[in-house]
C-alpha cells in the first residue's frame, strides 16, 4: 500500500500515518517468516543432498568404513544445525532491532541506518521480544539526537544575517553522517 493512494482518498495525514504504520508492520512480520521459511528450506535441501551423496557412497563400503563415514556424518549435522539456529536466531535479533527502532520513530530512512548502527554496536541481549537495557540507552540518544526523530525538535535553524547556516549539532553531525554511511555500507572517500 502506497501512502499516495491514502491520500488520493483524502483521508487526514494522522489517520494515513497509522494505516501505514499498521501495514509496515504486517509487513515486517511476513517479511521475517518468508526469511525463515528461506533459510530453513536452503538448510533443508543442503542435508538432504549432502544425505543422498552419503547413501551412494555406503553402497561400496565395508561395515567399518561405514560406521566410521556415519559418525562423521553426525558430526557435520550437528554443526549444520548449529549454524542453522545461529542464522535464524540473526534473524530473529535483525529483524526485532528494526522494529525496536522502528518504534523511536526516527525522521528518514537516513536516520534510521544510522540508528541501527548505533544500537547494534551496543550489541543488546535480546530477551525474548525485547532488548535488555536497550529503553534507556534510546531515552538519553533521543535526548542527544532529537533531530532525527520525528517527534524530536525540528533541525532546521533560520539563517543568520550573514548568510551562514548555524548548526546546533556542531561536531555532532559528522558523527551522525559518518554512522549514518557505515550503517548503509558506505565507505567514506578519504581525499
Amino acid at each position: 500500500m502506497k501512502r499516495e493512494f491514502l491520500e488520493e482518498l483524502k483521508l487526514e495525514k494522522d489517520v494515513i500515518d497509522k494505516i501505514m504504520a499498521e501495514n509496515g508492520k504486517d509487513i515486517e512480520k511476513y517479511k521475517s517468516e518468508s526469511e525463515t521459511l528461506k533459510v530453513t528450506n536452503e538448510q533443508q535441501k543442503t542435508q538432504l543432498e549432502a544425505a543422498n551423496e552419503q547413501i551412494e557412497s555406503f553402497k561400496s563400503m565395508d561395515v567399518e568404513a561405514i560406521k566410521k563415514s556415519a559418525d562423521e556424518y553426525k558430526k557435520k549435522f550437528e554443526e549444520a544445525e548449529k549454524n542453522h539456529k545461529a542464522e535464524l536466531d540473526k534473524i530473529a535479533y535483525n529483524s526485532a532491532a528494526e522494529k525496536f527502532i522502528d518504534s523511536l520513530k526516527p525522521k528518514d530512512n537516513l536516520s534510521k541506518s544510522a540508528i541501527l548502527a548505533e544500537f547494534a554496536k551496543k550489541e543488546f541481549k535480546l530477551d525474548g521480544d525485547s532488548f535488555q537495557g536497550a529503553k534507556e540507552w534510546a531515552e538519553q540518544f533521543k535526548k542527544d539526537n532529537a533531530a532525527h526523530f520525528a517527534d524530536g525538535k525540528d533541525d532546521t535553524t533560520p539563517v543568520s544575517s550573514g548568510g551562514e547556516h548555524s548548526n546546533p549539532l556542531d561536531g555532532d553531525v559528522d558523527k551522525f553522517v559518518a554512522a549514518a554511511m557505515k550503517g548503509a555500507g558506505i565507505k567514506e572517500d578519504k581525499k
